[in-house]
């Protein structure tokens, strides 16, 4: 309805331009309240990647799709989501690198 069109337009929205590989392009449609809203210009890359703008709700659901695709996923814009992503990725390291003793 036309209501409803115009309320999705005024909804929050995030694009992410990503590269994705062939696992992250079989599971993209499948993350639940994580899968994005629309998916646009899709076009295909080197060694079976794609290169897509990815619309989510925001940054906080965008973070946790981009975590379920990877390793499969690369950001290529905005530098803010890929930054943050790069942020979590070291931050997961960092939590399961080698255990440390506790004293």
């Amino acid at each position: 309805s036309h209501w409803e069109r115009s309320y999705a337009d005024q909804l929050p929205r995030l694009a992410v331009d990503v590269r994705l590989g062939p696992d992250a392009q079989r599971h993209r449609d499948a993350l639940g309240a994580l899968t994005p809203r629309e998916v646009l210009e899709e076009r295909g890359d080197v060694d079976g990647w794609i290169r897509q703008t990815l619309v989510f709700d925001s940054a906080g659901v965008a973070r946790a799709a981009l975590l379920a695709l990877a390793p499969d996923v690369e950001v290529l814009a905005p530098d803010d989501v890929r930054a943050d992503l790069c942020r979590v990725a070291h931050d997961i390291v960092a939590h399961h690198g080698p255990r440390h003793p506790v004293d």
